[in-house]
């Protein structure tokens, strides 16, 4: 019998499967990292659920949430070196009582402002923050109170 001859059929086999499990890893890697992922809006709900466990406690607002010297950043546990002029975070609350429509305090705001307070309602470009708003009603001694949150991130670093 010619064993040379099945030997060199096998190995020729045996590198065609290896170059095709390499051209298989490559491509898939390649996939994974062509693909964009776009986080802004994940991370504008998540810090508008961090500032909605800050504030609220079983449907009622904190008491020291109407202070004047209230923390968010520690009640929170945000870092606020984030939250600068050229940065890519921004948040603003508002609160107002619900028969009367008048703040309850002044809003609490930080971020680029500018930036954020027209382009988080414009859409279809990368270079707009993703963000998140919404209303809803609490209770604080005995009066109902809105609150209006709007969150937004234009982080496209992915930190």
């Amino acid at each position: 019998m010619n064993k040379k001859a099945d030997e060199k059929l096998l190995s020729i086999w045996f590198f065609i499967i290896l170059a095709l499990i390499g051209v298989i890893i490559v491509i898939g890697v390649s996939m994974y990292y062509s693909a964009e992922n776009d986080i802004r809006a994940i991370e504008a709900i998540s810090l508008y659920n961090k500032i909605v466990n800050a504030i609220v406690d079983n449907g009622n607002l904190k008491a020291e949430v109407l202070t004047k010297d209230y923390d968010i950043f520690n009640s929170a546990g945000i870092n606020k070196n984030l939250f600068t002029d050229d940065g890519d975070y921004y948040f603003r609350i508002e609160i107002n009582n619900k028969n009367s429509g008048n703040l309850e305090r002044k809003p609490i705001v930080y971020g680029n402002k500018a930036d954020f307070e027209v382009n988080c309602y414009l859409s279809g470009n990368k270079k707009f923050p993703g963000c998140y708003e919404k209303t809803f009603y609490v209770l604080s001694n005995n009066k109902e109170l809105k609150v209006h949150i709007l969150t937004g991130s234009k982080n496209e670093k992915h930190e």
